[in-house]
């Protein structure tokens, strides 16, 4: 199994890591790992290529497939490992938790099933791929819930990671979601509570400026739980979690 991969372009660890797309560059990764001999781990941000992002929908939804590579370099951009993998399919995509809070920078993980995963032996002694975009921080602070007929989830103070992907019945498992809100704000979601009707809605990672970096459109949105389940206090803290029944990933350069 290759070893040695793991790796980050931030801190001090001294080298960056890099991915290709069917051989070509599609930008610099945080961190990477392979597990095992046919599961990779990739830890990015915003700044991997659009076509990268378009990838992990299409692999999430549809189970496509492609070829690509992790080459570790050092500051100068000298190979330090390059490992290809064969067939990756992405399994599992995890978005952040998001505080309004807090400005603390995000990044998303993904995990891949490959058919196998081989470490070169002739690697060049360069790497000239592209590096991928400088684009605006994700931060935790700058996200936007929205539900049809809730109109006040702008007053949704966090929501807890979120994971897509994994099969349920052959299909892709859909996120849940668990968002805290105050009870002043919180009577849309207990009046739908009663009703159990399905709605629709999107969650969305924002750039400081406000415009949509990373979308989960969701479909099916059902009320699951709410915490306390009979209002006491205005000033409380309210826990709601939602189910879905169908999700899509989206992805805008900015």
């Amino acid at each position: 199994m290759p070893s040695g991969v793991s790796g980050t372009n931030q801190g001090n660890a001294g080298y960056m890591v890099f991915a290709n797309l069917d051989g070509v560059g599609a930008g610099s990764v945080n961190s990477a790992d392979i597990p095992a001999q046919t599961l990779l781990n990739v830890n990015v941000c915003n700044e991997m290529t659009p076509t990268f992002y378009k990838w992990v929908a299409d692999s999430l939804k549809c189970g496509v497939a492609k070829s690509g590579s992790l080459v570790s370099t050092d500051y100068s951009r000298k190979v330090i490992f390059w490992d290809d993998w064969i067939g990756g399919q992405v399994n599992t995509l995890v978005f952040p938790a998001v505080d309004a809070s807090s400005a603390a920078r995000l990044s998303l993980s993904l995990s891949m099933q490959c058919k196998d995963i081989r470490r070169r032996s002739d690697a060049p002694g360069k790497y000239d791929g592209c590096a991928g975009a400088k684009r605006s921080s994700l931060l935790s602070k700058n996200f936007k819930l929205s539900i049809d007929g809730i109109p006040d989830c702008c007053h949704v103070m966090s929501v807890d990671s979120m994971t897509a992907g994994g099969k349920t019945g052959g299909k892709p498992a859909s996120p849940d979601l668990s968002l805290t809100i105050k009870e002043t704000h919180a009577a849309g979601f207990r009046t739908w509570q009663q009703t159990q009707t399905r709605k629709c809605g999107s969650f969305s990672y924002l750039t400081p400026n406000m415009n949509p970096i990373f979308e989960l459109a969701f479909g099916g949105l059902v009320i699951a739980s709410i915490s306390p389940a009979v209002p006491l206090n205005p000033t409380a803290l309210v826990t709601v979690k939602l189910h879905s029944s169908t999700f899509d990933f989206r992805f805008w350069p900015n």
